[in-house]
């Protein structure tokens, strides 16, 4: 699989878009790069580069699928939240990771250590909270099923965002 298209493909559907001060495109190339820390392959890189595409822009699962094929299509929707508010989209991907599309695991778990460790380097407190709360759900979700490296990384950098205890 030709992943640089998918590369092109969601910059361009990304590209008005911010991530905090940063082009969009700077946290789809984290994920890419955590998902090619952990040697996973092709199908992987490309739904790093597509897993917000769904639900940031007008790109559609059809159309996800023609040009990427169903199993990335699949991987990118079991990523995307459905909800209107958090708690909805985070139960949606949870029974979309849990049940449809379990591969997706891996890449919703680099998605989520990008943006914790980009909440440690912008100092960004509230976005700290919200990952603690969440992620008692979240571990539960996808301990199972991803390398386990990438799964110890993240422990570890979950443990960077607990409060500590003798303060």
């Amino acid at each position: 699989m030709n992943y640089e298209s998918a590369k092109l493909v969601a910059t361009l559907a990304h590209k008005n878009q911010k991530y905090g001060n940063h082009p969009y495109s700077y946290h789809l190339q984290m994920v890419v790069d955590i998902l090619k820390h952990y040697n996973l392959g092709p199908r992987y890189i490309a739904s790093g580069w597509l897993h917000d595409i769904l639900e940031y822009t007008e790109v559609t699962f059809a159309e996800l699928s023609e040009s990427f094929g169903e199993e990335v299509a699949s991987i990118v929707e079991a990523c995307t939240g459905r909800g209107s508010n958090r708690i909805d989209r985070n139960a949606d991907i949870r029974l979309k990771l849990e049940v449809f599309c379990p591969d997706a695991k891996k890449v919703k778990l680099a998605d989520r250590m990008a943006n914790i460790h980009n909440c440690i380097i912008e100092g960004n407190v509230g976005l700290r909270q919200m990952y603690i709360r969440e992620d008692i759900q979240f571990s539960q979700t996808v301990a199972i099923g991803v390398p386990i490296e990438m799964w110890d990384d993240y422990r570890n950098l979950v443990s960077t965002l607990q409060p500590l205890s003798y303060l």
